[in-house]
């Protein structure tokens, strides 16, 4: 039997020594097989507390054990993770939910505070790693707890009134610690106390013996001649009777509301309101606003008093390539934090493009329609259901905003009171470059000639396979030659006004995570194209055939994606598809044909005739020009490190090839499997697959310049004459 101190505050780790078997070590038993209960006794001020099995009361709603004098400790075995963990707990117990560290006092009838200690930050959404443990002097493996409760002492007059009456009152007192979390020397102490009113004949009443409430509790400053702004947060309280005889109060200290960043990219956040923090940078402008650097899911936890915050937002990053996008077109956007009021519908803005010369905010030029669209929402429930509000009803009405509603606002006390008030920042759609040469436009509605002309040729295109042979057979034309909307009347007319449309393409960033350019789109109402730099012309730009988003093949890239088409009805070499990311958010991903994956142990050159060389490292991919190929890709292997290479090869259909490997002087010295596939991971369409060099016996890297193929080999020839003469 083994013992141990475990002190106040601390998480200690041990174990059960396994039962002795046949062997020299222990063997495991589970379920029924258990034949000895994992009992753990505790001894606390001379008494002695015994949990039986910790196995049976796992799960189980907290235990009472009486210690004298009115004083009750709790027991509760939990699982967290794979580890069991014993709680021990008083009364009152108290978690923080925020950032922020907390000075916990009890107040006592003569309003005396009793400092209770300090109750350190436990954020479930961004800290739920266990901290690694610390032996202590004796070799026993602990931690800090992370759970708080009111020390036995301080709850004698609760405890005596809750034996007398029925019924307790505690009164505490919260000192939020902001300038430790902001690390700053000048602390300016703020400070709000609430009261805990437990009634045993209500909790009897309630339904499984359980009361849940929440209230806000307002901190301010004491100190005259100084304006602090005053610090609110959200307290939910709950309630549980054990036994029949006991409460346990368990009091959670949570913010205001949490500002959650869901937009693929990083964010600019500013507000004017006081009181909020994020672990993300943080930046006070002369206006006394306060801008955070959110990168994608970051969140900011609101602790502003008042009925609601202001905020607007922008991307944080410069674009590498197209329009910079500025300051929400709405201006400030007022988030409603008190109970009265809710979202009922999203927030739905656009992110206009933004110059030199526009770049505060209500200062972009509200004629312009054009640039990217966000949204605010409310809650993970609303956010799941955003894509039944924002999505087309009808594809004939695309010329008509979506409708707004005359009432955004709806009562929120109908919600469960554990969930903490959520705003989401996000988008539904945004775009995934996977050739680094193109970018996003946003068509205007008026004219869909191009549009129904690309519908109508992804429609043949699914078609057009059963047709190929008969056509190349009978010497016909292809589809795309016999295909011709740009003609009659109106012809030249269209194109002229295609061409006088000035290019407003949406900037495209870069994205560590998807290791991409992303480019955030318009609503789904709106056609879209893409463009592309090009010598040719006076423009500069080659414009695609607009398509719509809900007209894309949802998939994984490979044959789930629909070629691109210019202009003048030619392939692009682009290709593209949707995936799904959520229930409420899609990626339009546009990728080239071709890919070529190196599954060699060297570095690989790919050449294609009059393109620059591509290198393919060790187990990577080369990213080939996307282009069209109507001759298929015919591609030279160069394996630079072994000096050797192949000959050029036609790798544009799908199979397996073997390729014979030759020295820089023309000798054979082994071959090499080229494998065209049809691409799962989504980067392109069709995968060439390069295998390891397979040399001969001799031809080995360090001797492949030989003079001969035969050089140093031994041959031997059996011959047999049918006749001899």
């Amino acid at each position: 039997i083994e013992s141990r101190v475990c002190p106040t505050g601390n998480t200690q780790y041990f174990r059960f020594d396994p039962p002795k078997g046949r062997g020299y070590g222990g063997r495991r038993a589970y379920g029924q097989d258990v034949e000895v209960h994992k009992l753990v006794e505790l001894t606390v001020e001379g008494k002695v507390v015994v949990v039986v099995d910790m196995d049976f009361e796992s799960g189980l709603p907290p235990s009472g054990h009486g210690l004298g004098d009115n004083r009750v400790l709790f027991t509760q075995v939990v699982k967290e993770g794979k580890t069991t963990v014993l709680h021990l707990t008083t009364h009152v117990e108290i978690v923080n939910r925020t950032l922020l560290p907390f000075e916990v006092e009890v107040v006592d009838q003569n309003d005396e505070s009793h400092r209770v200690g300090r109750c350190l930050a436990k954020n479930t959404q961004l800290d739920t790693s266990t901290p690694s443990t610390v032996p202590s002097g004796d070799g026993v493996d602990s931690k800090k707890s992370k759970s708080f409760s009111i020390p036995i002492p301080l709850l004698t007059g609760f405890c005596k009134d809750w034996e007398s009456r029925g019924k307790g009152k505690l009164t505490l007192r919260l000192i939020p610690l902001i300038s430790e979390f902001e690390k700053s020397a000048h602390a300016v102490e703020l400070s709000g106390k609430f009261d805990l009113m437990a009634s045993l004949l209500e909790l009897r009443r309630a339904p499984d013996g359980l009361i849940k409430s929440n209230m806000e509790v307002t901190c301010r400053s004491h100190e005259l001649g100084r304006e602090i702004h005053p610090f609110s947060l959200q307290v939910v309280l709950s309630m549980m009777l054990v036994a029949d005889e006991n409460v346990v109060i368990t009091v959670s200290l949570e913010p205001r509301a949490v500002i959650e960043n869901r937009i693929p990219l990083p964010m600019k956040f500013r507000t004017p309101m006081p009181q909020t923090f994020s672990k993300s940078r943080k930046e006070e402008v002369e206006n006394k606003e306060t801008t955070y650097e959110l990168e994608p899911d970051a969140r900011i936890e609101v602790f502003t008093p008042g009925p609601s915050i202001a905020m607007t937002m922008r991307p944080r990053d410069t674009p590498v390539a197209g329009n910079e996008l500025g300051w929400m077109e709405a201006g400030w956007v007022d988030l409603p934090l008190v109970p009265e009021f809710r979202l009922q519908d999203p927030i739905v803005s656009e992110l206009p493009f933004a110059n030199e010369r526009e770049r505060q905010i209500g200062e972009t030029n509200r004629a312009r329609a054009e640039g990217a669209e966000v949204f605010i929402v409310e809650g993970s429930d609303a956010l799941e259901s955003m894509l039944d509000t924002t999505s087309p009803k009808n594809t004939d009405s695309q010329d008509s905003p979506p409708p707004i509603p005359a009432n955004n606002l709806q009562s929120r006390r109908s919600t469960s009171i554990d969930e903490t008030l959520s705003f989401f920042l996000t988008v539904c759609y945004y775009g995934v470059d996977h050739t680094g040469s193109i970018l996003f436009e946003q068509v205007m509605s008026a004219s869909h000639n191009g549009l129904q002309m690309m519908t109508s040729l992804w429609q043949s295109e699914r078609s057009i396979s059963d047709l190929s042979q008969s056509k190349r057979l009978l010497g016909a034309n292809s589809f795309l030659d016999e295909f011709d909307v740009f003609s009659g009347p109106d012809a030249s007319q269209r194109r002229l006004s295609q061409a006088r449309l000035h290019p407003r393409p949406l900037g495209a960033f870069s994205s560590p995570r998807h290791r991409r350019r992303i480019s955030l789109l318009s609503n789904a109402r709106s056609p879209i194209r893409l463009l592309q730099m090009t010598m040719e012309g006076d423009e500069g730009l080659r414009r695609t055939l607009p398509f719509l988003i809900e007209e894309l093949p949802i998939g994984d890239g490979g044959a789930a994606t629909v070629p691109i088409f210019w202009e003048d009805k030619s392939p692009t070499g682009h290709f593209a598809y949707r995936r799904l990311v959520n229930a409420h958010q899609s990626e339009i991903h546009v990728v080239p044909e071709f890919i070529v994956f190196n599954g060699s142990k060297n570095a690989l050159l790919v050449k294609e005739r009059n393109m620059p060389e591509v290198l393919a490292e060790a187990g990577e991919t080369g990213q080939l020009r996307a282009l069209a190929r109507p001759n298929g890709l015919e591609v030279l292997l160069n394996f630079f490190e072994l000096g050797c290479q192949t000959s050029t090869l036609q790798v544009g259909k799908l199979g397996l090839r073997v390729a014979i490997v030759r020295s820089y002087e023309g000798i054979a010295v082994g071959c090499v499997y080229v494998q065209t596939v049809i691409d799962t991971h989504g980067d392109s369409r069709l995968v060439v697959k390069v295998s390891d060099v397979m040399f001969g016996s001799l031809s080995t890297p360090g001797n492949i310049r030989e003079e001969s193929f035969f050089a140093q080999d031994f041959c031997r020839f059996r011959v047999r004459w049918t006749e001899l003469q």
